[in-house]
């Protein structure tokens, strides 16, 4: 009996050290993450508390218990987590940073379970004075609520098939991101978007977030929009919230990796009466002026037929020929020279042309010479040239490539115009390899 006495005893005094302190505590207890790089949630040794160092993997089937990982690592989970925890702190303190990885396969839960509602109790903060980062690779995230802020680094990314269950409200303060299609994202709650939201778009459908029951709100954030294995159509459109309601919108659009083709542009579509936030590829008319001739034209390059019934070009800077800045019809001034066409299949290039016919004037010129800087000292070939041909105003650069100078100034020239920055240039190529005028004249001659 003495043995067996002997050998239970040190248990029944290491169960009452744990115990007590966990079913008594009116306050949460953090359990900290210990290593600086990547190591599995799911052992024990790599956690530890404040301020005794035991070892325990948070949760541990006690309430009361939050884990924080703010010592630079990265916890990662591919296994159901042993135990549900209280409450999950990524980047605590000021300076410092967290990252939590969800991988396929593993699970988290964090929720109230002693019902106290007060605090940080179920919820996870990515992000409180510090940076936190939350990467769901896949894997199944389930909390009371969510909130995202700290530094301005700190972020939330979904991707794979990656679930989350969020029974509350999720507060987006910083840089949140879904990709693909197969995400699984739900707020129970409302959802507020303040700072960045990401959507790298994969294929022809992409995952909503879900907000079925509350209202999603938006304080002008910038939507970031990337395409990844899909170029952008006309008439293509994604969903990026579902909710029951949409209140608020976005700040700047931006598209990253992915060069729209000419004429098409992507903008944010709330659709309030359905709750849903899409976005779609629109096209737009292409107004241009050339400012020396006074040529305009108006392009449709994208997309079907437009019947115009009217338009307006409004200047905020005040910069048009107009008493109240805005447009004056050329047509309404009765000018012999205006003219409105439609194109037919063979001139779908051509440009409405207010003004004079004739040939039109280059937006650029690209000289080609080599040695006009060394042997005659002129090193402004392409302004000079634009300027005697009357063509005052214009882009004008030389290009100098060897012998190759002329291929390339034309090269130049064809990307300028194929990326449609401008639609005419002219290229010239020009050498004069003496300057020798005869006796005592030197090499002092300049173009």
């Amino acid at each position: 009996m003495r043995n067996r006495f002997i050998a239970w005893l040190p248990l029944a005094l290491v169960a009452a050290l744990h115990v007590a302190p966990a079913r008594g505590q009116s306050v949460d207890v953090t359990i900290n993450f210990v290593p600086t790089g990547v190591a599995d949630w799911n052992v024990a040794s790599n956690w530890s508390t404040v301020p005794d160092n035991l070892q325990f993997i948070p949760g541990d089937n006690f309430p009361r218990e939050v884990a924080s990982i703010s010592n630079g690592g990265t916890a990662f989970i591919n296994t159901a987590t042993q135990f549900p925890i209280d409450g999950l702190l990524l980047g605590d303190g000021p300076g410092t940073n967290g990252t939590l990885e969800l991988r396929s396969g593993g699970s988290l839960t964090v929720v109230d379970a002693a019902e106290l509602e007060a605090g940080r109790d179920g919820g996870v903060f990515v992000g409180v004075d510090g940076r936190g980062s939350l990467l769901l690779n896949g894997g199944a995230l389930n909390a009371d609520f969510l909130i995202v802020g700290g530094a301005s680094s700190s972020r939330v990314e979904a991707r794979g098939s990656a679930t989350v269950n969020i029974s509350g409200d999720a507060i987006l303060t910083r840089s949140f991101k879904t990709v693909g299609p197969n995400v699984n994202f739900n707020v129970g709650g409302n959802l507020v978007v303040t700072d960045r939201f990401e959507a790298e778009i994969t294929g022809a459908a992409h995952a909503a977030l879900k907000v079925p029951n509350g209202t999603a709100t938006f304080g002008a954030p910038e939507l970031s929009l990337r395409f990844t294995g899909v170029t952008p159509a006309f008439g293509n459109s994604w969903t990026l919230i579902d909710a029951q309601q949409i209140v608020g919108a976005f700040g700047p659009v931006s598209v990253v990796g992915t060069e729209l083709p000419r004429g098409l542009v992507v903008t944010p579509d709330f659709d309030e009466a359905a709750g849903k936030l899409n976005v779609v590829v629109d096209n737009r008319l292409i107004l241009k002026v050339d400012r020396k001739t006074g040529g305009t034209s108006i392009e449709n390059a994208a997309g079907t037929p437009i019947t115009i019934d009217g338009y307006t070009i409004a200047s905020p800077g005040g910069h048009l020929l107009s008493t109240n800045a805005r447009w004056s019809s050329l047509d309404d001034q009765n000018l012999a020279a205006f003219e409105v066409r439609t194109f037919d299949a063979a001139e779908q290039n051509a440009d409405v042309i207010a003004g004079d016919a004739g040939i039109e004037m280059p937006e650029a010129l690209f000289v080609a010479n080599m040695l006009a800087p060394r042997l005659s000292n002129q090193t402004h070939l392409g302004t000079l040239l634009a300027d005697h041909a009357g063509w005052r105003g214009i882009e004008a650069s030389t290009v100098e490539a060897a012998c190759a100078s002329g291929g390339v100034a034309f090269q130049v020239a064809v990307r300028s115009v194929a990326s449609g920055m401008i639609d005419v240039a002219a290229v010239c190529g020009v050498e004069k390899m003496t300057g020798h005028h005869g006796a005592g004249d030197g090499f002092g001659c300049r173009l």
